[in-house]
Order: structure tokens, then C-alpha cells, then sequence
């Protein structure tokens, strides 16, 4: 329970792990290599470079603003450790370039990933420092972190040497920037069931509070999520249901969160409610009544902090998938909808066959969020009854809660949620759940949790960490911006005057080119070490830059 689960464990193991040593050799790898494979896909720790590989370059391409990443590997065929520095050379402060060791990691299932990025810091000498094991490999992840700066092509290099002096080879770095800003607020609703209201310790981990917090802003999280523990507490109504102490409420836990989550865009909670509010059962008007003087005294009081009503998102009863459950639903709703409050009502149905639910339960919610698994797995009819909900004036979000989630893979996990919200008109992607640390509140001792872990980063006692994973998210977010830029542009663009050829173009990679990104999301790719192409989604997003940066200006 006391082992940290980062590979390799020590020495006894690194002397193990140089057993490959000789097998490295004899595929031909003779001395150290530095070469590139799919950032997205699994890489083991004694991977075999396939034969010729190598890398001369690395290049990003991106807007001024955003995030964006790439790697390369270096593979050591001999017995002993390699000890390698890294110097970036010849690109401006102003490009945001961040250097990441892709740590490996063992999960509770006992499957190896690299995943887990470490920043890296210079020393007094501007050099990056990293170990690679003997008959072993390391990735280095590069990322490009809102750049800013004229829009050109920059060339640097990054230099990579021994401390023995043994080896040594600069690696052509080129970022090319557009010009094209990305917005500093996306459209995409982002969350995560955070719960971090209160002492932050839902996921057993509220040491590392400020730094979740701040990764999840990273992320574009704009709808945090919290628990109960945020109700106005206290009330007490007369025999009609009226609310007999508005004034002496206590908002402390909800002003808490809402400065803890300061210029959120909503403010989700759910309210996990059963057949009764405050003794009285629902269904009542002495029910209905209480319920609307309560949530309006809520919503009087987020008018005096300055939000909305429309701010508060509520979840009554989380997945339902039973008739009994959205008769609950549907008796609350009706609460909240004849109090004519104007907050939002969210539902997130987990029916394999959703027209086996209460029509009732659907038209009483005002955002509805599918399970994409689900949807992925139950195909057409399934797709086709959340775009009827849509096009009958609900609103669409999307979520995820499979696991663990470090086992899930990025691209069609992760980033793939937020290309399949694009395609279904939804505008929201949330996940289950930023922060879980297995029960523990801890992904760097996965033998000792409890339960799976879901969380797509790294979390620790006092600190978080980002992956892979929540680097997919992040891009995914990022995508949809980038559709909804494109799809917002083809609609300015004119039909004449030499714009309709773009237009065309505009709206083939709208349509064909997002289907074809998505087209590797099916349920058996699922799971990381599935083998399946992962490069659809950059190369349809490249298309897009590209015709962003060709948009006609009107």
C-alpha cells in the first residue's frame, strides 16, 4: 500500500528493465534514439521503435491562445541509465512552449500507462533534466501553452545531450502560429462532478484544493458541480407552505462555493432529492408551495450576488432509468416550473431505450445529458430521440462516466465527447468526475484504492498533476470552438463573390470531415490498448484552422 505506483519502482527494478537492453540491440537499435510515434497512443516503458523510425523534427500548429501538444521519444538500448538534458533553443518567451517527462504509471488493475505529465523546470543553465532507463523509453511532451506574439512560423530546436557526453542531437522544433485568436471563454459548457463545496474532501484530497482548482479553470470547467451540502439551510414554513424566515436563512456553504468558484458561468447542484421536502410529501399544493418559496428566496438571493437565475442548474435525481424515479422527478419539476423561477432543470436519463421513460420526465427538464457510451453503444434510434428532444426546444449536453478512467482512451474517450456534442447540437461535455482519486483521494498509490479511479489527471494529498487524458479534454474543448467558429463563419460567408467555393468547403468538414473524426468512436475502442487510428481528429482539425485562416472577411 506504501508503494508509489511510478515505473520504474527503484533500483532493483531499473536492473530488470535493462534485460531489454540486449533485445533493443539486436532489433538494431545500437545507440540511443530519439523518435516519434501518436502522442495519444499507449507507449510502454520497453517499447521496440518500429524499424527506421527516428524524428528530425517536432511541429505544432495552432491558434494565438490556446493548448496544444506533441512528443517525442528516446529509447536507450544500453545497460545503463542515460542521464539526458534538454535545452530549448531560438523560440520566444512569447510562444508558451512547456517541456513535460511523460511519467509511467501502474493502475490498480495492474495495466502500465504513460500518461501522467511532470513538468519540467530549467536549472541555473537553462537545462531540462531526465532519466532513461537502461533497455527502456521516455517520452518528452511538448506543449505550446497560449501563445501569443505575431502569427509567423518559428523555428528552434530542442537540444538533447548526455551528461556522459555519450550522445547528443538537436531535434528541429517549428511552431507555426495563425492568426486567429482563440476566445479566453469557449462555448463548450465543461464540468466534472468536482464537489469541492465545504472542506473540498468529497475525493478525500482537500490538500490539494487550490491546485485542482486551478487546473479545472485550465480545463475551460465553467459549470462546477456541487452536493446538498449547499442548500439554503434552516427554512421553516407555515400550514399553507410559505416560507416564514427568508431573512434568516443560511447561505454560508453556497456563498462559500460560489466565491470558490468565482465567474463560473452555471452553477450545477444536485439536489438528490426523494418523495418529500421537509417532512411534506410531494404532490401536495402545501409541497408545491414549499418548494417555490424555498428556491425563491435561493434565486432573490443569487439576483443580490449579482448572478442569475438561469445560473443554477439543478439535477433532482441522478440516472434515472425507472418510471418510479421520474415520477419523483416530475412531481419536483412541476414545483420548480409553477414558481416561475427561470432556473434550469437537468436530467442526465441512463434508459438504453430512452422512449421507455416517462414523456414527463423529458418535458420537464430543460437539459438533458445522454450517456455518450450509451449512445455510442445504442446507435441511431437512440441519437435520433435526443435530436427530436432538441429540436423540441431542449437542451443538449453530453457526459461520461466509465472507468477507470486512466484506462479509457484519450482520444475516443475523452476528446472524442466533445466532437460527438458538435455533431448531436449539444453544448455541454461533463465527465465523472475531475478529482477522484480511487477512494483515497490519491492516483499515486493505485494498489491501495479503494474503489476505480475516474478522474482523468493526477491527484494527490497536496497537489494535482495533468495527463494525457485531461490534455485530450482540454483539445476537445478546443475543437468545438473551432467548429463552432468555422460553422459560424460559413454562415456569414456570401453565396457570391468567390466565397461560395469556401463556404462549400467550410461545410463538407462541418459535416464529412466531423464524421470522419469521430468515425474510430465505437464501443469496442473504448479501451486504451485497443489498437485503432488516432489521428483522424487532428488531421480533420488542422482542415478546419486551415479554412479559418482562409475565412473570407467580409
Amino acid at each position: 500500500a506504501e508503494q508509489k505506483t511510478v515505473l520504474p519502482y527503484g533500483a532493483l527494478h531499473e536492473a530488470i528493465l535493462a534485460l531489454h537492453a540486449p533485445v533493443l540491440q539486436a532489433a538494431g537499435v545500437k545507440s540511443p534514439l530519439v523518435w516519434q510515434s501518436d502522442r495519444w497512443s499507449p507507449l510502454s516503458l520497453t517499447a521496440l521503435p518500429p524499424s527506421r523510425a527516428g524524428a528530425e523534427k517536432v511541429a505544432l500548429d495552432l491558434m494565438r491562445g490556446e493548448v496544444r501538444g506533441e512528443v517525442f521519444n528516446i529509447t536507450n538500448p544500453d545497460a545503463a541509465p542515460l542521464d539526458v538534458a534538454l535545452a530549448v533553443r531560438g523560440l520566444p518567451a512569447t510562444i508558451g512552449l512547456e517541456v513535460c517527462e511523460v511519467l509511467f504509471t501502474d493502475t490498480q488493475s495492474r495495466t502500465p500507462i504513460a500518461s501522467a505529465l511532470k513538468r519540467l523546470s530549467p536549472d541555473e543553465k537553462g537545462m531540462m533534466r531526465m532519466r532513461v532507463p537502461g533497455g527502456c523509453t521516455r517520452q518528452v511532451w511538448l506543449s505550446c501553452r497560449r501563445p501569443g506574439g505575431a502569427a509567423r512560423t518559428y523555428d528552434g530546436v530542442i537540444g538533447i545531450a548526455s551528461a556522459d557526453g555519450r550522445f547528443a542531437k538537436e531535434l528541429a522544433l517549428q511552431v507555426r502560429i495563425r492568426n486567429l485568436d482563440f476566445p479566453k471563454r469557449p462555448t463548450l459548457h465543461v464540468g466534472g462532478w468536482d464537489y469541492v463545496q465545504g472542506k473540498a474532501d468529497y475525493y478525500r484530497a482537500p490538500g490539494n484544493l487550490e491546485a485542482n482548482l486551478a487546473l479545472m479553470r485550465d480545463l475551460y470547467v465553467d459549470s462546477p458541480w456541487a452536493t446538498s451540502a449547499v442548500f439554503p439551510q434552516g427554512a421553516k414554513f407555515d400550514g399553507d407552505g410559505s416560507l416564514l424566515n427568508e431573512t434568516a436563512l443560511d447561505f454560508s456553504e453556497w456563498d462559500a462555493w460560489v466565491a470558490r468558484w468565482h465567474g463560473a458561468r452555471k452553477y450545477c447542484v444536485f439536489f438528490s432529492v426523494e418523495a418529500a421536502f421537509n417532512g411534506e410529501k410531494m404532490g401536495t399544493p402545501r409541497f408545491n408551495a414549499m418548494v417555490g418559496a424555498w428556491l425563491g428566496a435561493w434565486t432573490r438571493h443569487l439576483k443580490a450576488q449579482g448572478l442569475s437565475s438561469d445560473q443554477l442548474v439543478i439535477l433532482l435525481v441522478d440516472e434515472p432509468h425507472e418510471l418510479k424515479q421520474d415520477a419523483v422527478i416530475v412531481a419536483w419539476a412541476s414545483a420548480v416550473r409553477a414558481a416561475k423561477l427561470g432556473v434550469v432543470l437537468f436530467e442526465d436519463p441512463t434508459y438504453e431505450d430512452p422512449s421507455k421513460g416517462d414523456p414527463a420526465m423529458f418535458a420537464a427538464s430543460d437539459v438533458l445529458c445522454p450517456n455518450t457510451p450509451m449512445m455510442v453503444q445504442q446507435g441511431e434510434p437512440f441519437r435520433a430521440f435526443y435530436r427530436q428532444q432538441r429540436e423540441a426546444g431542449k437542451t443538449l449536453w453530453l457526459y461520461s462516466c466509465s472507468g477507470p478512467a486512466k484506462l479509457l482512451d484519450p482520444v475516443v474517450y475523452h476528446r472524442a465527447q466533445a466532437w460527438l456534442a458538435f455533431q448531436m447540437g449539444a453544448e455541454g461535455s461533463f465527465y465523472w468526475a475531475f478529482g477522484c482519486g480511487g477512494g483515497i483521494g490519491d492516483s499515486w498509490h493505485a494498489y491501495a484504492q479503494a474503489y476505480a479511479e475516474y478522474s482523468p489527471y493526477f491527484v494527490g494529498p497536496d497537489g494535482v498533476m495533468e495527463s494525457k487524458h485531461s490534455e485530450a479534454i482540454r483539445e476537445g474543448v478546443q475543437d468545438y470552438e473551432y467548429l463552432r467558429m468555422l460553422r459560424d463563419a460559413a454562415a456569414k460567408a456570401k453565396p457570391s463573390g468567390g466565397h461560395a467555393a469556401w463556404a462549400a468547403r467550410a461545410n463538407a468538414a462541418l459535416t464529412d470531415g466531423v464524421a470522419e473524426a469521430v468515425k474510430a468512436v465505437t464501443p469496442t475502442n473504448l479501451f486504451w490498448q485497443v489498437e485503432k487510428d488516432r489521428t483522424a481528429m487532428d488531421a480533420v482539425r488542422v482542415r478546419v484552422l486551415d479554412l479559418l485562416d482562409s475565412a473570407p472577411r467580409n
